[in-house]
């Protein structure tokens, strides 16, 4: 954790002394709270479509009714500790630790595949989001710079990986089964790998729920991204105008970087990329719009204290 936050100060220190970070526009944003008011809903939204599609997958093995107010307590307490807490998962893990008082029946192996798997169907949301405006805005991509026509063509790459993924979930049984064998060679993991390979292709057999939380996916994706760009373009560099159909190419990617646990809650890295990315349209403020985000998804996630702090006695034990 401490070089973790040693390299977040580092790159920080940087992008400040380099003159790319600049906290001045933090002040003047607050002369516009209407901004901030439309990131804080959207990205609340976002937590509230992640619950849906968490509850479905919750559903395909709970016999009974699953209350989604409840589940959002859990969910935004997940969230809480994203931000309060070292690590990628940690949150994850809180969440893991409640969710037991779901419904007794659900095993902690189930609920472990649950949160893993809506975690890679968020990734794949998001990620498919870049691939699909990146086709649909090529020819003005490729049109405005060469680095923007090849970031487009690593777009499709991803896509691909992400429907190849999607299709892995269906895989007919002899692959399964060989996927199995494979796994089990695995030293020390294996047998852990195969019990979660099992109980991703049991999902599996519902295309609906998988494509309902896709498609759940994308949905809370756009409100975050949406949530980024309302509060980013008052404040371009320059003068330049990026439309919101262009944030969708890139800012999936900037937000991959963000959930990689180099830094803690990517404070520096998204920094760094985001500084790169707007670049490519001329924008050289991508630090510091970057500020903004980070600041409202912080906010928003420590309302997660309120389910904490209030719940019942039975939500805390």
């Amino acid at each position: 954790m401490i070089i973790k936050s040693l390299i977040a100060v580092v790159i920080l220190w940087f992008l400040f002394k380099s003159g790319k970070l600049d906290f001045r526009i933090l002040a003047d944003s607050l002369k516009h709270p209407f901004i901030w008011l439309a990131s804080l809903v959207l990205i609340s939204s976002q937590i509230v479509v992640a619950t849906m599609r968490w509850r479905l997958f919750l559903h395909y093995r709970s016999e009974g009714k699953l209350s989604f107010w409840y589940i959002l307590k859990l969910q935004w307490i997940g969230q809480l500790f994203n931000t309060i807490l070292p690590g990628a998962v940690s949150g994850d893990l809180v969440k893991l630790y409640y969710a037991r008082t779901i419904d007794p029946r659900l095993s902690k192996t189930f609920l472990l595949i649950t949160i893993f798997i809506d975690r890679m169907i968020g990734l794949c949301g998001l990620l498919l989001l870049s691939g699909i405006f990146s086709a649909i805005n090529y020819s003005e991509l490729a049109a405005i710079s060469p680095k923007l026509k090849t970031l487009a063509h690593f777009n499709y790459l991803i896509t691909l990986g992400i429907i190849l993924f999607i299709l892995s979930i269906f895989l007919p049984r002899r692959l399964r089964s060989l996927s199995l064998f494979l796994a089990k060679k695995v030293p020390y993991l294996g047998r852990q790998i195969s019990k979660t390979l099992i109980q991703i292709w049991i999902m599996g057999k519902s295309k609906t729920v998988i494509l309902s939380t896709l498609f759940l996916s994308m949905l809370s994706q756009m409100l975050g991204i949406t949530a980024f760009w309302i509060l980013s373009a008052p404040y371009f560099s320059g003068n330049v105008h990026v439309p919101i159909k262009f944030a969708f190419t890139f800012i999936p990617l900037g937000l991959v970087t963000v959930a990689i646990p180099i830094t803690p809650s990517g404070l520096g890295v998204g920094h760094a990329a985001f500084d790169h990315l707007f670049g490519y349209f001329g924008v050289n403020n991508g630090a510091s719009l970057f500020n903004f985000y980070f600041i409202s998804v912080s906010l928003v996630n420590l309302f997660g204290i309120i389910p904490y702090i209030f719940s019942s006695y039975k939500f805390q034990k």
